[in-house]
């Protein structure tokens, strides 16, 4: 995609950028989502009320709670309350080691050696019972479990780094939490051949203590039921306004001085959201197949005197199936709000790439009917940026769209410019 399109692109990303952190910042600040949650203090009692849930992708540092609904509420920290509960979430206090360094691969390095330290937090329940397992996201986002031993909780270790073999570099693994768990569930022989392949992550380890309890008999107390992605399925319409420019007059003044003529016309598509779990299910992935089309045309004229001229015509007319990828953030207001960036993909199955050029000097009379471009390219690719709002099954949506359109002369850039009010129908 050539820098023209990045450069002309700039300010809109730059204010859906700045209209995606407002979002953020207002629903990290502002929106309260009070639901029916109970807390236990450090003492043992249970006070029951309402939990500002905030569905937590890390762990929480603190949770707001009040008596009732119209009560003043009162942040707790891990230091103030042993464990607290809301929804299907239960989290209890813990001072617990953590080991800090990063599990992503484009981030390790070649230290062996644990780097631990002590934190006190809140750990997400995961597994309750004669054997529970914990878990915890921190603020830098690297995960890590638990298992309690008597009344403590104890860092089942897990660390990956970098194995410099002559000359090339692996990973390696300290696979220690394995040992750990062969001795904490040591109650059941089966578990062994369970541990050879295990991967540190929530579903195996929760998977694994499921087995433990197929084993050994005994009730689980709580599981905490996972969560995964939702899909939305719908359909798009609407109305699309398209301009066409080109660029590089020293190429071809014809078309870039050419006043094109702007194309309203229809819009329609379908749609596949991927809703991503936590956070409120505020992110989406949207996946669209589309159909769009435009028509434009232009005359560039050298004119002499009124017996002596020239003009040139151009018209050009593209229809394309469409595939778009957005990331979108959905704000949970009444009515809900949305913003989306993503990427365009268009193939055109329909083309008109048309030029006549008529010269009138000393009374001779030319035209000429060809082509407007020699070479097109059928490919068509777009940057994407949209606002809109959703009430329930329905959505209203703003979006732009600069795409690269179909020259493929390098010198000669050609942009299309689209506007789209789209109504949207989810099922």
């Amino acid at each position: 995609m050539n820098l023209l399109l990045f450069t002309k692109f700039s300010f809109t990303t730059s204010l859906l950028c700045g209209v995606l952190f407002s979002f953020s910042i207002h629903s990290a600040q502002a929106q309260k989502n009070f639901l029916p949650g109970e807390v236990i203090t450090k003492a043992g009692d249970t006070l029951s009320g309402y939990i500002d849930y905030r569905n937590w992708r890390r762990n929480p540092t603190e949770i707001s709670f009040k008596s009732s609904k119209s009560a003043t509420s009162k942040k707790y920290t891990p230091f103030d309350i042993q464990e607290f509960s809301v929804e299907d979430e239960h989290y209890v206090s813990a001072m617990v080691e953590r080991e800090k360094s990063s599990k992503r691969t484009d981030a390790l390095t070649d230290e062996t050696f644990l780097r631990l330290d002590v934190t006190t937090a809140f750990l997400q329940t995961l597994v309750e019972g004669s054997k529970s397992l914990y878990y915890l996201s921190d603020v830098q986002g690297i995960d890590q479990f638990y298992v309690k031993q008597d009344s403590s909780y104890q860092l089942l270790i897990y660390k990956r780094y970098i194995v410099k073999q002559r000359h090339r570099r692996v990973i390696g693994e300290n696979r220690t939490f394995v040992r750990q768990l062969e001795n904490y569930l040591i109650d059941c022989p089966a578990i062994i051949e369970k541990l050879r392949n295990i991967k540190y992550n929530k579903y195996e380890l929760k998977n694994l203590f499921k087995h433990y309890y197929q084993c050994t008999s005994p009730e689980i107390a709580f599981s905490k039921q996972p969560e995964r992605e939702s899909l939305e399925i719908g359909l798009l319409a609407g109305a699309s306004l398209t301009s066409l420019s080109f660029f590089n007059e020293n190429v071809a003044p014809s078309l870039t001085k050419a006043n094109y003529s702007r194309s309203t016309d229809f819009a329609v598509g379908v749609f596949l959201n991927i809703v991503l779990p936590r956070n409120l299910k505020r992110w989406i992935i949207t996946n669209e197949i589309t159909y769009s089309s435009y028509r434009v045309s232009g005359r560039y004229s050298t004119i002499i005197d009124e017996n002596n001229f020239q003009h040139i015509d151009t018209e050009f007319g593209y229809s394309y199936l469409k595939m778009n990828n957005m990331l979108r953030y959905h704000h949970p207001s009444t009515p809900a709000i949305f913003a989306n960036i993503g990427l365009s993909n268009g193939w055109a199955i329909r083309e008109i790439n048309y030029g006549r050029e008529e010269t009138v000097l000393g009374g001779a009379e030319n035209v000429i009917e060809d082509k407007a471009l020699a070479d097109t390219r059928l490919f068509e690719q777009g940057l994407l940026a949209g606002l809109g709002v959703q009430q329930e099954k329905l959505s209203l949506e703003v979006r732009y769209e600069r795409g690269n359109g179909m020259e493929i002369y390098s010198p000669l850039r050609a942009l299309t410019t689209r506007w789209y009010l789209l109504l949207g129908y989810r099922f």
